[in-house]
């Protein structure tokens, strides 16, 4: 849940950096036009953690596990989502290719990127096989009786 604060507090800041003319009108001002701009993202980033979240997970007593699935699944996009975002920015900033940003960035940020994609990989592979040994077992349970 935490990702939603930092996720809404990097998206701000970084939208008041990029709008410098906002500056001498303070924040109020700058936050006031952030969540008009995108009030989809405002409402994904506020609801979901405050409302929709605490539903899915203490108040749905054992049932709907596959809408908890499907949260979890959309969840799943968005380091990918995010690297994205990363590259098209580095692109547009240093107006190249977004195929050339790998080979632009410093090798300190590769490796940094690399690391975090290893224990995504990892932490995935470890749900995808925890899955498996729950479905499995279902499997045998079904046929064996």
């Amino acid at each position: 849940m935490p990702y939603f604060y930092y996720d809404t507090w990097a998206k701000y800041m970084s939208y008041w950096h990029s709008h410098p003319q906002f500056h001498s009108k303070g924040h109020y001002y700058g936050i006031k036009k952030f969540v008009l701009q995108d009030k989809a993202m405002m409402i994904h980033h506020i609801v979901l953690p405050n409302a929709i979240f605490p539903v899915i997970i203490f108040f749905r007593k054992g049932i709907g596990d596959y809408f908890v699935g499907l949260f979890y699944q959309v969840e799943l996009a968005v380091p990918f989502i995010a690297v994205r975002n990363v590259l098209v920015q580095y692109a547009q900033f240093s107006n190249i290719s977004v195929w050339r940003v790998p080979s632009a960035i410093p090798i300190k940020c590769n490796i940094g990127c690399l690391s975090i994609l290893v224990l995504q990989i990892y932490w995935l592979c470890l749900m995808v096989r925890g899955a498996f040994r729950v479905f499995y077992k279902i499997y045998q349970r079904r046929f064996t009786d």
